[in-house]
């Protein structure tokens, strides 16, 4: 899954990608959580335009017990009637400078260990792929790449930069899961403090090593 991650300049990718100005008033954070107002790209009519939606998706039909999700698993995301029709209709790219997941201790290690996971420029960060509906949004999962595996089991979808348009415009399924299909590996993983783990705290230090690399 992927249930935290951090953005700690405006999107310099998508703002070049397509033509997008910067957010007033951006502030960087340093550690997203569920329910937070997070900055996606997504098409308005026919417009690619940067906005805000929480991160704490539900369709509009769903009962008031159902819960809101956070992520949407790729491997039944066009079958599930929770996420059927805003894969098809209502995607949207999530920028991020990097994610966190959480490691499972080794033999003879106790508690999890957090890690935060960073492509090679991390000033232009992350494109990951996301599903939306009204005012809410997902972030969409697949099985972790053999170099991400030691860490987590998942992670989310990385849309590379020339297959953002197609992403955001498409309504081909075939081309749509091949976009997911070529879901770009991630580069550089180190271990930060266990203070991220509290979604209250939001400061530059969480993403300070506190050890050797993973990658």
């Amino acid at each position: 899954m992927c249930g935290r991650f951090a953005l700690i300049n405006n999107p310099l990718l998508l703002m070049s990608l397509f033509d997008l100005p910067p957010e007033d008033g951006f502030r960087p954070v340093y550690n997203i959580a569920p329910s937070f107002r997070i900055l996606a790209a997504y098409r308005e009519d026919q417009e690619i335009v940067l906005g805000r939606k929480a991160w704490n998706f539900k369709p509009h039909w769903a009962k008031k017990e159902m819960k809101a999700v956070i992520n949407a698993r790729t491997e039944t995301i066009f079958e599930k009637p929770y996420f059927r029709s805003a894969i098809k209709k209502h995607r949207c790219l999530i920028p991020a400078t990097g994610f966190y997941e959480w490691k499972s201790p080794d033999p003879g290690e106790k508690g999890k260990t957090p890690v935060f996971i960073h492509p090679e420029n991390r000033e232009q960060g992350f494109l990951l792929g996301g599903v939306f509906e009204g005012d809410s949004t997902a972030i969409c999962t697949k099985e972790a790449t053999d170099r991400m595996k030691p860490i987590h089991d998942r992670m989310p979808v990385i849309v590379a930069a020339d297959a953002a348009e197609a992403w955001l415009r498409s309504e081909d399924k075939s081309e749509i899961s091949s976009i997911i299909e070529a879901s770009l590996d991630v580069d550089h993983a180190f271990p930060v403090s266990t203070d991220v783990n509290s979604p209250a705290l939001d400061r530059p230090e969480l993403l300070e090593p506190t050890g050797d690399p993973f990658f």
